[in-house]
Formats: C-alpha cells, structure tokens, sequence
C-alpha cells in the first residue's frame, strides 16, 4: 500500500530555542522564544517554566520527518499499532485526515 504525503506548509528546520530576559523585549517576565533558522524570527513563545514545551515545539519539524523517514522506509508493518501511530502524528502535524 503506498501512500502519499503532502508538502509541509510549514516552516522548515532547524528551529531554535533560546531563553528571553525580561528587558530583552516587550514583555516584563522571561519567556522562551522559539524561532526558526530560514527566516530568523521568532514563531512561537512559551512563558513561565515552559521550557519542556517550549523544547517539544523547537524540535517537531525534526520530529515529523523522522516519523516521515520511518514510514517511508516500510520497516514497519502496516498493521502494527506502531505504524498506526506514526501514521496518526503525521495526519496531526500536517492537518491530514489519520
């Protein structure tokens, strides 16, 4: 069964993570700004102690073409709940139907 993937609309990797101080923008309380290497600016923020989620976020471009790449190979049987998985963080990231 082959199937096809659509094109990321989104903005490619690398990303960075990098930690804000107060005084360093606008906002009075550290933030982390999560930003993308291509355009250089900041995309998403995470405030407070957020610094997990903030990591998490930074690294699903990689995350999703790691999952692309393991489909892709077809070492995975398609009937295995892990295939399924990937199958569904896919459909997920990238607004396709699981």
């Amino acid at each position: 069964m082959s199937q096809t993937i659509a094109q990321p609309t989104h903005t490619p990797g690398p990303w960075t993570l990098r930690a804000v101080q107060p005084g360093e923008a606008v906002f009075k309380r550290p933030f982390w700004e999560i930003g993308a290497e291509v355009s250089g600016k900041g995309v998403a923020f995470a405030f407070g102690n957020d610094e997990a989620n903030a990591r998490l976020i930074a690294a699903a471009p990689d995350l999703l073409a790691a999952c692309k790449a393991v489909i892709g190979l077809g070492a995975i049987p398609t009937t295995q709940p892990e295939h399924r998985q990937l199958e569904a963080a896919i459909a997920k990231a990238t607004g396709g139907a699981s």
